[in-house]
């Protein structure tokens, strides 16, 4: 039986794509284990595989003390994992990004296991191009400016390629696995402002919900959640997508062929800005610099029935993973 270790944390681009690709592994009887940390996001939300824990911390640090800190919890974790893989003995390890992935990575290198790095987004993160210096295969979910990575799409879970466009006339506030509290703070009080009687639902991240969000749901047709697992039906019921630019929630939103408005998240490489704009078309509106009143300006035309549907991009790259997987396992015999 092929061994398949993941690693992958911190948010949910890098957690989903991996589930999707553990679900199809564990459907043909591979075995699967995950390696993430003890808290936070992925341990929450990956259940039903052998977990492997172990602390990290962010690489990119403004103070050198945090840098340190971070090098030092690098290190311990590196050690954890070499145990950890000499025990299990995986066939291959599956890093989804993020520095959740380089202590993985690392000690896969170090015990001679061979590793599959994967990049969701069209701009690779400082962890990828670490570990893409030591991966034997180099595959991502958006076409990027790394010529040794493979282009084939992002997996997307299962439960999310059976969502319907029902088309209601209901709107969905993303703020991807993280929430954006501030920021959709302001935009959904203008929203609700602006829009009396439009149902809305917001999704603000795990202990983001405020006195302020609890008010609009008393007074509103509001509904304000911290996170949920299960997108199918929220999915379902919206008419008009306003998101973060997460390559993640791209590829389900381009899957399921919403309506949709990016946000994207500022940030030092502005990888939300080009996954957002590499998918700009009619239906699908990109915003730039977090403007609050172009986006309001948006959901006007929506409400007027001036927002076209787009069309939906199948970019579910399930299969091709594995077949590169069953490949590897292969020529490895």
């Amino acid at each position: 039986m092929n061994v398949v270790m993941i690693a992958g944390g911190g948010s949910g681009g890098h957690v989903y794509p991996g589930l999707a690709v553990a679900e199809k592994i564990k459907q043909e009887e591979g075995q699967v284990i995950w390696c993430g940390r003890p808290y936070g996001l992925e341990r929450k939300i990956v259940k039903g595989y052998t977990y492997c824990e172990f602390s990290a911390a962010p690489l990119r640090a403004k103070k050198v003390s945090q840098q340190l800190k971070a090098l030092i919890i690098l290190c311990v974790g590196v050690v954890k994992m070499v145990r950890k893989i000499w025990q299990l003995r995986p066939n291959v390890l599956l890093t989804m990004g993020g520095y959740v992935s380089v202590a993985p990575a690392i000690a896969a290198s170090i015990m001679r296991v061979p590793i599959v790095c994967f990049e969701q987004n069209a701009k690779l993160g400082m962890a990828n191009r670490l570990i893409a210096k030591i991966a034997k295969v180099h595959l991502c979910g958006m076409k990027c400016d790394d010529s040794r990575f493979v282009c084939i799409g992002n997996p997307v879970r299962e439960q999310i390629k059976q969502c319907k466009d029902d088309s209601k006339q209901s709107l969905l506030l993303l703020g991807g696995s993280q929430g954006a509290k501030d920021f959709y703070q302001d935009l959904l009080s203008g929203v609700v402002n602006t829009f009396t009687d439009l149902p809305v639902t917001c999704i603000v991240g795990y202990g983001n919900i405020s006195q302020e969000h609890k008010q609009l749901m008393r007074e509103k047709k509001v509904n304000v959640i911290e996170y949920a697992q299960d997108m199918q039906e929220i999915y379902n019921a919206a008419g008009l997508i306003v998101s973060r630019a997460g390559a993640m929630a791209i590829s389900e939103i381009n899957k399921i062929g919403k309506r949709v408005i990016y946000l994207p998240l500022p940030s030092k490489d502005n990888h939300q800005y080009h996954n957002a704009k590499s998918q700009e078309r009619p239906g699908v509106m990109v915003i730039e610099n977090q403007s609050l009143e172009q986006c309001i300006e948006g959901i006007k035309l929506w409400v007027d029935g001036l927002f076209p549907q787009p069309e939906a991009k199948s970019q579910d790259s399930t299969g091709e993973f594995m077949a590169y997987l069953q490949t590897y396992f292969e020529n490895q015999k």
